[in-house]
């Protein structure tokens, strides 16, 4: 899980950062049902909270399971914990598995 989560935010990473510059056909927009160009089909709203949960499920996971030999990783790893515990009182953030790329 850990890994598909990093690979898709890395994946809109690098289409935020280095968009192709072909001209595309228009995709159709889920919640407006509208052809438009694909920056605004990939970069909405949905998709940004989407990506805040898995990077907050992350830290969630490396916090609560990592496994660390240095003492001062453990530390840090307690407090972390702690902290997300603050802001996620019913647990870790739950991603919605989704098989749409878009």
């Amino acid at each position: 899980m850990l890994r598909n989560n990093l690979k898709e935010l890395y994946r809109y990473r690098d289409l935020a950062v280095h968009p192709s510059g072909k001209i595309e056909a228009p995709l159709l927009h889920p919640e407006l049902n509208l052809g438009m160009e694909w920056r605004f089909v990939y970069f909405r709203a949905t998709n940004a909270e989407l990506a805040v949960k898995a990077a907050a499920a992350m830290l969630w996971d490396l916090a609560h399971n990592g496994k660390s030999k240095d003492p001062k990783i453990s530390e840090y790893q307690k407090t972390l914990a702690s902290r997300l515990q603050e802001i996620f009182p019913n647990g870790a953030p739950i991603v919605p598995l989704t098989t749409d790329k878009k």
